[in-house]
């Protein structure tokens, strides 16, 4: 009797772990439910910024001095544009680094879309792609780009869409 019943609780451990295993779901996080698919592309441009930054520095004593004054500049390239949110079928409007951007030719495209490529942790799993969230519904989708949680973005288009007149910077 006793053996029954200790068998019968096993049994109905094992069925209950079973069951919790199985329907551990999925999680999805606002990041990924704004950034996952394919997102049709409506307009893209190149756009540079130019990044001054001037310093100085000097002394003065008893009608003696010295001084310095240096100064750097940076130039930013970068890609702009506006693609459809799954989400709500708006456009949005985005920048991204020249360097992480990706292009993809496909012929039999018939509308041009981006896809997002993003990063959710060490382990690139769903449930690490929270800590974006707090970025998306605090400052928008640009800080969740900035901040680097989108790694790369990949821009698919037929090769007589792509325009002709970009050219990659040299260093």
């Amino acid at each position: 009797m006793k053996t029954r019943a200790v068998l019968a609780g096993l049994f109905s451990l094992v069925l209950l772990t079973s069951a919790c295993a199985s329907s551990e779901a999925k999680v999805t996080t606002k990041i990924m439910m704004l950034f996952q698919g394919k997102h049709s592309l409506q307009r893209l441009v190149q756009y540079n910024s130019v990044d001054s930054k001037m310093s100085g520095g000097g002394f003065f004593f008893l009608g003696v001095g010295a001084g310095s004054v240096s100064g750097e500049t940076k130039t930013n390239y970068s890609v702009k544009f506006a693609w459809k949110s799954n989400v709500d079928e708006a456009f949005i409007i985005s920048s991204v680094p020249l360097e992480r951007v990706r292009v993809k030719f496909d012929e039999s495209v018939t509308v041009p879309h981006v896809e997002f490529k993003l990063w959710c942790g060490d382990n690139d799993t769903s449930s690490e792609c929270g800590g974006p969230d707090f970025y998306l519904t605090s400052y928008g989708q640009q800080r969740v780009i900035d901040e680097g949680y989108v790694v790369y973005v990949t821009i698919t288009v037929k090769s007589n869409d792509w325009p002709l007149k970009i050219e990659m910077p040299l260093p």
